[in-house]
Formats: structure tokens, C-alpha cells, sequence
């Protein structure tokens, strides 16, 4: 049995019932777990909120494994993109998946409604932003230098 603060618990579970989010509480390990559809887009999410005793890791994996011939093109793609995020980060997982995982600290004291909206609109966020690029990259249809160079082209014309 893992250690986790059944305060931080009750703080997300309160949360995830005002908002009537369907939701499984593994109460040995402290993880909460959510599927997850994002609007208009064709890849099924799984979300898993991990309790410690100080913090909480909030994850977003597509189901979808990378396949081994677009696995290197793929890592190179989420290295780019993690230098843009300001929270969190893209990983490939021991079983091929690309989670978006982030972590939020607490320093004594409870994550508030908003604090909990937040760290979990991120990781569906980040993934809706770019599950097309990533996607097309999983598949084959782009390079890791094209899907780069589609980053870098986006990027500028934010800036500018």
C-alpha cells in the first residue's frame, strides 16, 4: 500500500463530483482514473491523478502506442515540443504510449478548486493542442523533421 494524503484526496474527489466527472479511486495506491474524449479529435485519452503525501502527478496518455518504426521520429518530436511548455512535459512509456505527465506541489496546504481545474485542464490541453501533429508522426504520414519544422513555423507566427 502505497502512503498518500487522504487530504488531497478528499480535495480532488470534491472537485471531480461538483463537476460530475466520471471517475475509479484505487484506494491501495491513491490514483484516481478518467477516460477522456477530446472534442473533435479521433485519439481516446486515459487521465490518472497519483496522490503522495506533498503533491500530485496528473497524467494524460493516448491509447494508441507508437509503433517501433516511428518511435525515434516520435521522441524527437516531443523533445521539441517540451521546450515549449511551461508545465509539464510529453514521454514515450514502457509500453509505447505518449503520456503528458505533470506534477503539482503543495506546500502545506490543500489544492483549492481552481489549483485542481487547472492541473487537470493542462494535460488535456497540451494533448488536444498537438494529438494531429503527434498523429500524423505515430503513423508515419510526417517526419520528425517536417512535424519539427510545423512547430518552429507555428511558433513564429505566434510571435509575430
Amino acid at each position: 500500500m502505497n502512503s498518500y494524503s487522504t487530504e488531497i484526496r478528499d480535495s480532488i474527489r470534491s472537485y471531480l463530483d461538483s463537476q460530475e466527472w466520471k471517475y475509479a479511486f484505487d484506494e491501495q495506491y491513491g490514483c484516481f482514473y478518467l477516460n477522456i474524449s477530446l472534442q473533435g479529435k479521433p485519439c481516446k485519452t486515459k487521465m490518472v491523478i497519483n496522490i503522495s503525501d506533498a503533491h500530485y502527478q496528473v497524467s494524460a496518455s493516448l491509447v494508441h502506442p507508437v509503433p517501433d518504426e516511428t518511435l525515434d521520429d516520435m521522441r524527437k518530436v516531443l523533445n521539441r515540443i517540451n521546450n515549449d511548455l511551461l508545465f509539464g512535459h510529453f514521454e514515450v512509456t514502457d509500453e509505447n504510449e505518449i503520456r503528458y505527465r505533470a506534477t503539482v506541489f503543495l506546500w502545506q496546504h490543500l489544492p483549492g478548486n481552481d489549483m485542481i481545474r487547472k492541473s487537470l485542464l493542462a494535460p488535456i490541453c497540451a494533448i488536444s493542442h498537438y494529438a494531429d501533429l503527434i498523429a500524423d508522426v505515430r503513423q508515419g504520414r510526417m517526419s520528425a523533421d517536417a512535424a519539427i519544422n510545423v512547430l518552429q513555423t507555428s511558433k513564429a507566427s505566434r510571435m509575430n
